[in-house]
């Protein structure tokens, strides 16, 4: 815009650069535009919430840029978006496809750069399963929050960086949903802490975890907040179709080797940097971050977990040995919960028993499987007693103190429970109503 030009001036720019850039979404694509402005660091000022309740201005704000994302949709899993990345560079015109820490990346608009803040984006996304989260988007989101549970945020990547990072400075955030179902196994964890919920997403987010679970394991107790992040994984079925036996088998091997095999809380002890041996098993940190951080009285507690891939690289750079997790267990972790006090995420009718085979084979008859397989504790290290994530925790209520105690639990891929892990107490009736207990990834 010239720089003298008066205000009636600027808004009519203003809005004729939001209604092109909407008309540009949506000529390129076929079924819908996400009415939102990326390139907004505040959505109520977006031109179409500028009025409310008949009250406010029509026109878009002052010299605001404009961006808005067009999508064509297909019932093809083959030509799903599985990721997005926002690619930050000077250049104005950005190159048809790029190669980005392994996967392939295509341009959503060489000729449309994204104005956020002073910096200029491309987006970019991709069809292939090694991306975060990984399977078919359904719904696309823009927010200013960091992360919500459920989705997975965009990555970011400098020009002639080529490697992924989360950028927690952005003032928009691009959310990309996907049925929770499709997040097959875990393939890394991470603890994120903040003085407050926001700032403990943003931690997760600096170390490039987009996908948490909704919960604060500081839950009740004084202290910071800390949240547990995660990326899921799933299977590339084109690259399984028509496999048998044992080539099969090679390539679930080879899909399946950063799962997540088991997880381990050490107790009053320092962290380990070099991660912890269990049972002959190598378990890497998943943060320097205690579970108790900020917490007054609270234990140390560290979080560690345990993967083919982890183990493998493990014993090639220490030329050691260690057990390697998928032979000691027969199924990955599938799922995570959590559940205060005594609750526990079972009813006795499904535990892993004589009668639990036949219930299994039922389930798969009847094409609902996964209501029958049972959960297990996450254990201390040492698997002597599960973990209470707030362990020496307090909370005091006026003059009395309320329980604190988290605990965590899992399920296994194939059915299987850890024997240390087995569920042999808690409430299986209670006052309490069934949402008492945290069912997250």
């Amino acid at each position: 815009t010239k720089p003298d030009a008066s205000e009636p001036e600027l808004k009519a720019i203003d809005t004729m650069v939001n209604l092109q850039a909407m008309v540009g979404a949506a000529s390129g694509c076929t079924d819908e535009t996400i009415v939102c402005n990326v390139a907004l660091s505040n959505q109520n000022d977006a031109w179409y919430n500028r009025q409310k309740n008949g009250v406010g201005s029509k026109d878009a704000p002052a010299n605001a840029p404009a961006a808005y994302l067009g999508v064509s949709r297909s019932d093809s899993r083959s030509d799903a978006v599985t990721g997005v990345v926002l690619y930050k560079s000077k250049q104005k015109l950005a190159s048809e496809t790029m190669e980005i820490d392994g996967v392939t990346y295509t341009c959503g608009g060489t000729t449309s750069p994204i104005m956020i803040g002073n910096d200029r984006y491309y987006l970019y996304y991709t069809k292939n399963t090694g991306a975060v989260p990984g399977c078919p988007v359904k719904e696309i989101s823009i927010d200013d929050i960091p992360l919500i549970s459920g989705t997975a945020t965009n990555l970011c990547c400098d020009e002639g960086k080529g490697t992924l990072y989360g950028n927690k400075d952005q003032p928009t955030f691009i959310h990309l949903s996907y049925d929770q179902d499709e997040i097959e196994f875990y393939n890394k964890l991470y603890i994120g802490k903040g003085s407050n919920e926001r700032a403990a997403m943003c931690d997760l987010l600096s170390q490039g975890c987009v996908q948490y679970v909704d919960i604060d394991l500081n839950n009740r107790v004084d202290g910071g907040t800390v949240l547990l992040g995660y990326r899921g994984g799933c299977h590339d079925r084109e690259a399984l179709a028509g496999l048998t036996g044992a080539a099969l088998q090679s390539e679930l091997a080879r899909q399946e080797k950063e799962a997540v095999y088991d997880i381990i809380v050490t107790r009053d002890e320092p962290y380990h940097p070099e991660g912890v041996l269990n049972n002959g098993i190598w378990y890497a940190p998943a943060s320097s971050s205690s579970l108790n951080a900020g917490c007054d009285y609270g234990a140390e507690l560290y979080l560690y977990y345990a993967s083919p891939w982890l183990s493998a690289n493990y014993n090639k750079k220490n030329f050691t040995s260690t057990v390697l997790p998928e032979t000691v267990f027969t199924g990955y972790i599938t799922r995570l919960a959590f559940a205060e006090n005594e609750r526990v995420p079972y009813t006795t009718l499904l535990r892993y028993d004589a009668d639990w085979m036949a219930q299994k084979a039922n389930a798969e008859a009847t094409g609902n499987v996964e209501d029958y397989y049972p959960w297990e504790y996450v254990m201390l290290y040492g698997d002597t007693v599960p973990a209470d994530l707030n362990e020496g925790a307090i909370y005091c209520n006026g003059d009395y103190c309320e329980e604190t105690r988290l605990y965590m639990f899992a399920r296994r891929s194939d059915g299987s429970v850890k024997p240390a892990g087995e569920i042999t107490g808690g409430f299986v009736e209670s006052t309490y109503p069934i949402g008492d207990v945290y069912l997250k990834r």
